[in-house]
């Protein structure tokens, strides 16, 4: 059995052992959702729609919640019938949230796959793995699993051996909004599924006119929308890894992107004859959209209420790369592409989510009356019911960033380009089914003001081919050296001016700002030397932010103000820079003498431009940014007074660092501000704030020119660079502008001493970084960072000798190289108006950290003004802080105990505290209240807009109290540990996941008292007895902590009032086969949900006393041994903090009454003393010992006994041991 890695925390557990155990105030309750454990399961998530349900098991029947119980530690909690033995926390309810789950099975195992296929490598697997979707509608107590793809047993490509290779799903993801779920799936499956790109063919155009005809006219959708001008058709391709030096994996298809519709209906499911339900959901056919002639990955997708779903993903033209970075995530992970490798984008409106084909018809013959709802389907199907075909498809994808390459002739073999580069876009709405293969066969060269490709310039490329390479009107060279990859995105609804009733319900259709950045790779773009000794320093990637309408890319869009500006559809943007260009270090590659091709004029100062020797143009130096990340306010809160809404409307988040993927980098932010919104606050009509002011109707809040460009001087950081070459108005290489400013720097910190200095700047110039970029190999070539402080901070603590920085006073503004040791990762971070919570791991020593020889911990950092200013909660009571600083020897640590007053200054919170070296934390997750999209409430009009249906009623008053309203003071955050031992062979193998519900705006977390294993608790040697103050250490509560099952991928859900959390994650065993490959068992998806009482509770219940740690339970008296004893108590409710705790000791057979014998958490007595107490006489015998805690209710626990025997002389016989 493997041993739990636990860490040591010798002070803070004596600290914290006189306080309250915070956790969950429910009985532990968890379910397996999968059910599949020979299956390997990944990529769980889950998300919780905002409306309520008739409670409802899995087999159909109505069934209340009756299983909200209280943790009052019984030894059996559960009644047979799975209702609670003990106390309610909450009374039966008739109503749940509907809760939707998604995750890949590789249900197809055991079938014959091609040699070494069958694992997970990164973010990709290589299996027989299907998409599910798994429903909860009764607040996770059951769960109904789907298999959504159905392909892992098919195949649509024949390997060059033979071999068909199995339709394997890798990827999933979902999203919901009112009660739709879009689920998408990347696929080796890549026939069927009626894409529609197939349409965009002479035959097809003529068999499927009617339909086209219909969408163009019944639905307005164009030739943007509905015919394939980017290139989306083709044969399915592959990539052989053999010839990248993997031979173990071989020859590997390209991967296509697949949708469902899901919706959730009122009424009885016909195809579940035993119970007549009050709800369930049904699903779409799949479709298809792309065809697998270039590689795709990493969908993204969200979607907005009373707008629709959008969803992104990469396309590589050649295929997965393996990677090469040194961090996290980076190997098999679409990290790092191929040139030409795009952004890909499609959309669906919620005018058009539900329509489907009515039985009898589809796109070749065609309904008489139009499509049909998929309700109005399933009433007519009865028990035949199946997966409806949509009637109106997701948009045809369209490439979003300007990676491709584009001639402006055809090519050697007479093949004209994709029509997208060659097509002027201002005619495009002429297209239609009518023309459309008459003007795709007319494209024989770019049409005259063909947007991508206006005029042409020759290029000899490295091959000596010389090629016509576009131009775009606006100055862009198409000539595919640079890859775009991981996108994060998020989409906001909003009322536009002039939107209208789209499909005829009686409810005006909103629309939705979609806000996404991608990593550019710059390495293969802008700098084009072809040499291979040629290895710049600069060698990495930018982050490229893209926001707009999300129908603007298909010229759809209601808010046709947006026209004004740029008439043509969105699409092979180029979007705008967040990075700034890189600043010369003090401390390398300073002048054109130390490093020839790259100059500097003076530390401090941005790095001489270069000018790329194709295009011309000039160009910044950039570091290598990464890992984007994205926080929106929803927009009712940009601006709300009583959120102080200062005009905060999203903040940019990515990594940023001097040395390649995986390197030392800082966590940066870019706020988006907006001015004060346009306002009638008279009610005449008319605007008062007309100065500047920002109108919600029309004007995207998360504009990339909102984006917050400000020197630490309070200039303006802003710059539009000219075209040095005279042809355009602004440099094509910045198009929006380029921020010179720096980002805020939320992990900069201040390096108070290391191996060698006692100064950040001494420290900094020992870094061992070479002029030429390159960095030594060896961890022990790297002094150590032993203290450090993140400035400016208003806190003390007795033992702050720091007197500052007398270079530096601010680390928010800081370079990553004015402190180049740290590293950070894992940020996430949310916005509920002017308050910013920031999430991240982070370790002062990045190179010993990637050998094992240092560690991640988990910390926060708040902000109450917008992101100005981070400090603790201004209207709270202060907070109390722990951080570990390194001594000079090796794994040991010191402690420095931080008090900061309310709204002052404060460093980055130490969340998780570990110490040594063999543990670290993987990637935390979190939720707002009301979950991501942060739901104000939950919504009750469903019930009744559909009450005819649902036939069920109840008492129960709703909203029930704790779902009525948000409450923002709460958020909920999780971490996941890894075994840090195994990171200098590879990542961390992920070990368990631990939990904390923030209370008080973030000022107050959950702590538990843990007990570590005897061989973790320093045993003495020769008499294997342990030092109890390394045994008991608080930590956050546990998630899950089996001792042999690995746990991560947590995905969880906070409901508005913060009372309720739902969690998933993948949890497994693993094995290493003496042949070295890795058995994955025991594999599932896992639900928890927590529970805690909400703050105004009249409920009164007893506190709950347990005894965590006993020493010996056979005391000497000759040796006079001293019995250690722990004790940890947790209370409910408003008045359930512990206020007294008592020890009491009565003598087996004595008629004495017990005699109070310490009152402290903590009893250490010696056993000459307790022989002495009443009922011994001095004499030895047996004892119980028991320990009570009393709540500020005044109520008492139940005792906690232990049984203890005092003799004379303790023989071998008598072996003391450690009883947990």
């Amino acid at each position: 059995m493997k041993k739990r890695h636990w860490l040591i925390f010798v002070i803070l557990a004596i600290a914290l052992l006189t306080i309250n155990v915070f956790a969950e105030d429910g009985q532990l309750f968890r379910r397996d959702v999968s059910k599949t454990p020979d299956a390997e399961t990944e990529k769980a998530a889950i998300y919780m729609m905002d409306f309520y349900v008739p409670a409802q098991a899995a087999t159909g029947e109505l069934t209340p919640v009756a299983n909200y119980c209280l943790d009052e530690g019984l030894d059996d909690p559960w009644n047979d019938d799975g209702t609670c033995a003990g106390t309610d926390a909450y009374d039966v309810r008739d109503y749940a949230k509907p809760l939707i789950s998604v995750y890949i099975d590789d249900i197809g195992a055991e079938a014959a796959t091609p040699e070494g296929m069958d694992s997970i490598q990164g973010g990709i697997s290589f299996g027989t793995f299907d998409a599910f979707v798994a429903v909860s509608l009764d607040d996770g107590t059951t769960w109904r699993n789907e298999n959504l793809s159905r392909s892992q047993d098919l195949s649509s490509f024949t390997l060059a051996n033979g071999h068909p290779y199995p339709g394997d799903v890798h990827n999933v993801v979902h999203q919901v909004a009112e009660d739709k779920v879009l689920a998408v799936w990347a696929s080796k499956y890549c026939q069927s599924g009626f894409p529609l790109y197939s349409l965009s063919t002479p035959d097809n155009i003529a068999t499927y006119s009617d339909y086209l005809a219909d969408l163009e006219g019944s639905y307005g959708k164009n030739a943007m929308y509905l015919y394939d001008l980017f290139g989306v058709g083709g044969a399915q391709g592959s990539v052989n890894y053999t010839e990248q030096g993997f031979p173990e994996i071989g020859e590997i298809p390209y991967s296509c992107i697949w949708t469902a519709r899901g919706k959730l209906l009122p009424g009885d499911d016909p195809m579940t004859p035993d119970f007549a339900e009050a709800s369930h959901v049904v699903w779409t056919a799949p479709e298809r959209l792309t065809s697998g002639v270039r590689d795709a990955n990493l969908p993204a997708v969200d979607c907005a209420g009373g707008a629709g779903c959008a969803l992104t993903w990469q396309e590589d033209p050649e295929g997965l790369r393996p990677g090469k970075g040194l961090g996290p995530g980076e190997g098999w992970s679409g990290a790092i592409a191929n040139a030409k490798t795009d952004i890909w984008y499609s959309y669906i409106t919620f005018a058009d989510f539900d329509l489907v084909f009515p039985d009898g018809t589809d796109t070749e013959n065609l309904p008489a009356d139009g499509p049909v709802l998929i309700e109005d389907y399933e009433a007519a199907m009865g028990t035949e019911m199946d997966r409806p075909k949509p009637y109106v498809p997701m948009a045809i994808p369209v490439r979003l960033t300007d990676n491709d390459m584009c001639k402006a002739s055809t090519g050697t073999n007479g093949s004209p380009e994709d029509p997208f580069c060659w097509i002027d876009f201002d005619s495009i709405d002429d297209w239609d089914y009518s023309n459309i293969i008459t003007n795709l066969e007319g494209l024989t060269g770019p049409e005259e003001g063909a947007d991508f490709c206006t005029t042409y310039e020759p290029w000899t490329n490295p091959g000596g081919t010389t090629l016509s390479i576009c131009v775009t009107e606006d100055g862009r060279w198409m000539i595919g050296r640079v890859a775009s990859t991981r996108v994060r995105m998020a989409l906001k609804p909003y009322s536009p001016v002039g939107a209208v009733d789209m499909d005829g319900d009686g409810t005006v259709e909103k629309s939705a700002w979609l806000s996404l950045a991608a990593e550019e790779t710059k390495a293969l773009g802008i700098t084009v030397e072809e040499s291979e000794e040629y290895d710049p320093v600069d060698i990495g990637k930018d982050v490229f932010y893209y926001s707009f309408d999300f129908a603007k890319p298909y010229n759809l869009h209601m808010n046709t103000t947006l026209d004004a500006d740029d008439p043509s559809p969105y699409v092979v943007q180029q979007g705008g820079m967040l990075n700034q260009p890189a600043k010369c270090s003090p401390y390398f590659i300073t002048t054109d003498q130390t490093h020839p091709d790259i100059s500097c004029p003076g530390p401090g100062e941005f790095y001489d431009t270069e000018f790329d020797p194709i295009t011309g143009y000039e160009y910044y130096l950039t570091e290598i940014a990464r890992r984007f990340a994205l926080t929106s306010n929803n927009i009712a809160n940009i601006t709300d007074p009583a959120l102080d809404g200062s005009g905060l409307a999203s903040v940019l988040i990515y990594k940023q660092g001097i040395i390649w993927q995986g390197g030392p980098a800082d966590i940066m932010l870019r706020r988006v501000v907006v001015q004060p919104f346009c306002t009638d606050t008279d009610g005449d009509g008319v605007v008062d704030n007309t100065d500047d002011c920002f109108d919600k109707t029309v004007d995207n809040p998360f504009a990339y020119e909102n984006m917050e460009c400000v020197n630490p001087d309070g200039t303006d950081g802003w710059v539009y660079p000219e075209d040095n070459t005279g042809q355009f108005p602004v440099n094509p290489y910045y198009l929006k502008g380029l921020c010179t400013a720096p980002a805020i720097n939320i992990s900069g910190s201040t390096a108070v001493s290391c191996d060698g200095a006692d100064t950040n700047d001494g420290c900094a110039a020992l870094f061992p970084v070479a002029d030429d970029g390159t960095i030594p190999d060896s961890d022990g070539d790297f002094p150590k960072v032993r203290e450090w402080r993140q400035l400016p901070y208003a806190g003390t603590s007795a033992d702050d000798t720091f007197t500052g920085d007398p270079n530096d006073d601010n680390d928010l503004d800081d370079q990553s190289w004015e402190n180049p040791f740290d590293v950070a990762k894992g940020h996430r971070g949310f916005l509920y108006g002017d308050m910013v919570l920031m999430m991240y791991a982070w370790s002062p020593n990045w190179k010993s950290n990637t050998v094992g020889n240092d560690h991640y911990n988990l910390y926060q950092r708040r902000s109450f003004d917008g992101g100005l200013t981070w400090t603790t909660y201004p209207d709270g009571e202060g907070v109390q802080a722990l951080e570990y600083y390194y001594t000079e020897t090796t794994g040991e640590f010191e402690d420095m105990l931080w008090t900061y007053a309310p709204g002052a200054n404060e460093q980055a919170r130490n969340l998780s505290l570990l110490t040594g070296n063999k543990v670290t934390v993987l990637d935390p997750r979190y939720s707002p209240p009301g979950g991501l999209k942060q739901y104000a409430t939950i919504r009750t009009d469903w019930l009744d807009n559909n009450a005819d249906l649902i036939n069920f009623t109840s008492e129960d008053v709703l909203p029930y109290d704790d779902d009525a309203a948000i409450d923002p003071s709460k958020y909920y955050l999780v971490y996941e540990t890894g075994d840090n031992t195994t990171v200098a062979e590879g990542e961390a193998i992920p070990l368990n996941l631990y939990y904390s519900r923030a209370t008080d705006y973030g000022d107050t977390l959950e702590w538990f008292d843990y007990v570590n294993d005897p061989d973790d608790c320093d045993p003495d040697p020769i008499t294997g007895e342990v030092d109890w103050e390394t045994c008991v250490e608080p930590r956050w509560p546990w998630l899950e902590n089996a001792d042999d099952d690995l746990s991560g991928e947590a995905s969880v859900v906070m409901n508005p009032g913060g009372t309720f959390v739902y969690n998933v994650w993948n949890q497994w065993k693993e094995e290493i086969l003496p042949d070295g490959h890795e058995l994955v068992y025991d594999s599932d998806m896992w639900y928890r949900r927590l529970l805690y009482l909400p703050d105004d509770t009249t409920l009164e219940v007893d506190p709950v006393a347990s005894i965590l740690y006993v020493n010996r339970t056979i005391l000497s008296l000759a040796e006079n041994d001293t019995l250690i004893l722990v004790g940890s108590a947790k209370g409910f409710g408003a008045d359930g903090d512990i206020e007294e705790t008592v020890w009491l000791l009565k003598p087996l057979g004595s008629a004495a009454a017990p005699v109070v014998i310490g009152t402290d958490k903590v009893l250490e007595i010696q056993a000459q003393e307790l022989v002495n107490k009443p009922g011994f006489a001095g004499q030895p015998g047996w004892a119980q010992i028991t320990f009570m805690a009393k709540d500020k209710g005044g109520r008492w626990s139940s005792g906690a006994e232990v049984p203890v025997w005092i003799v004379d002389e303790l023989h071998q016989a008598y072996m003391p041991f450690v009883m947990r």
